[in-house]
């Protein structure tokens, strides 16, 4: 997760970390793919409340951010970090408030099993069936957008777990509109590092989600803010908050 408003030196590629100078700040990571980049100069880490949670834009990362932008992607090189500038200037330049990226169109050989693949398209499926918002990849954890769309309470998710991701962009097209939410296709590439995701158990889950959104019969696991188990950002002591 990053927020944008100077400079920052590091940028993922297909295997390797390489430093490049993009206008960035404040780049650091939540969760457990965090803990290789621990070394690595200008990047600052720190953990999620809970293991099973993705990044959230709700109880940490957003606590945490101090730019109007937010970028999210996974710290496993699957997404080209590099292409961050162009899709912050495409935000700001065409006035949009949210970005999220297709990873299907794009893939490269050997970055999803035929069984994720399969997957990937069927939740996708489903939420555009439940949905009819035209997104091709509701399971993408690329995004850039403006932290403000948090102002308006419709747009704060119910869910930090793995439905979190279809859910942003379902309220995405929902309450900010197709103009103002869009997605844009980005090339995806084989991961460095062991995955994390449970196949069957979380695609369950997303698909459980999707319906039980659509018939308003999902519920809110964590309430907007801070938690008691995430001390710094409920102390405003790390230096994003400062």
């Amino acid at each position: 997760m990053f927020s944008v408003n100077s400079e920052l030196k590091w940028a993922f590629t297909k295997k390797k970390i390489v430093a490049k100078k993009i206008n960035l700040a404040n780049w650091f990571f939540l969760g457990n793919d965090a803990k290789t980049l621990k070394s690595k100069p200008k990047i600052r880490t720190t953990k999620t409340q809970d293991t099973n949670r993705i990044l959230s834009p709700k109880p940490t990362g957003n606590i945490f951010t101090k730019g109007d932008i937010i970028v999210t992607m996974d710290a496993d090189c699957t997404y080209p970090a590099e292409v961050i500038p162009d899709l912050v200037r495409r935000l700001i330049d065409e006035d949009l408030d949210f970005i999220t990226c297709d990873r299907l169109t794009l893939a490269e050989e050997g970055s999803m099993s035929g069984l994720h693949g399969f997957g990937n398209w069927m939740l996708s499926f489903n939420a555009r069936l439940a949905f009819g918002y035209g997104i091709k990849d509701s399971q993408s954890g690329m995004w850039v957008f403006r932290k403000s769309i948090f102002e308006n309470e419709k747009m704060r998710p119910t869910n930090d777990g793995m439905p979190l991701s279809e859910e942003m962009k379902i309220l995405a097209r929902k309450v900010l509109g197709k103009k103002k939410a869009i997605e844009i296709s980005v090339p995806y590439r084989p991961r460095v590092g062991e995955a994390e995701i449970h196949t069957w158990g979380d695609g369950w889950k997303n698909l459980k989600f999707i319906w039980a959104k659509r018939f308003g019969l999902n519920r809110t696991r964590t309430e907007w803010g801070p938690l008691p188990d995430n001390p710094d950002s409920i102390n405003g002591n790390v230096p994003e908050q400062s």
